[in-house]
């Protein structure tokens, strides 16, 4: 073990990134769709079925602010994801976030001042397979060879849940 991994850690939240969050939507054979958010929730508990079913890359942006901490390490941490997040600030790519934690370090991207974040978040198809259930079949945007739901099945929590915030680590 290295002496690192011996000593504890000290984590101090540096930024609540709260929003608004521009979300924009593109479900292949639907014409793209942007929504707003003042708050993160689950894509599936919306009342818009385009949201509510959607599958795909939901590209979720917005602005915060923050100052660099003096610290040993420092992670956006995304909280609840559904599925997987790729993670660009200021224009520099952090990487997938794939597991939990979802947390990826943003040392040499996070600036003093106002920060341009972007979340790719990633799901699974289910929840348009299961929204196309409910649709006559011209209308449906997906198509296998079995049928694996039906229309009244539960839907999967969906997209970038949270919280998100900026933490700063210190090894003790």
């Amino acid at each position: 073990l290295s002496g690192e991994s011996l000593r504890g850690r000290e984590e101090t939240l540096v930024a609540q990134v709260e929003g608004p969050w521009t979300v924009g939507l593109h479900q292949k054979g639907l014409e793209p769709h942007e929504v707003v958010f003042d708050a993160l929730a689950d894509l599936s508990q919306s009342d818009d079925p385009y949201v509510k079913y959607y599958s795909g890359t939901a590209v979720y942006r917005c602005t915060f602010e923050a100052s660099v901490p003096a610290a040993d390490e420092v992670w956006i941490d995304l909280g609840e994801v559904h599925n997987m997040a790729r993670v660009i600030l200021n224009g520099r790519d952090l990487g997938l976030a794939w597991k939990s934690p979802y947390r990826l370090n943003v040392a040499g991207a996070l600036v003093d001042g106002v920060n341009a974040l972007e979340i790719r978040v990633i799901n699974s198809w289910s929840n348009r397979l299961i929204g196309d259930e409910s649709l006559e079949a011209e209308n449906r945007s997906t198509w296998t060879a079995s049928r694996f739901y039906e229309a009244d099945d539960e839907l999967e929590v969906s997209g970038l849940i949270g919280p998100v915030g900026i933490k700063a680590v210190t090894l003790l």
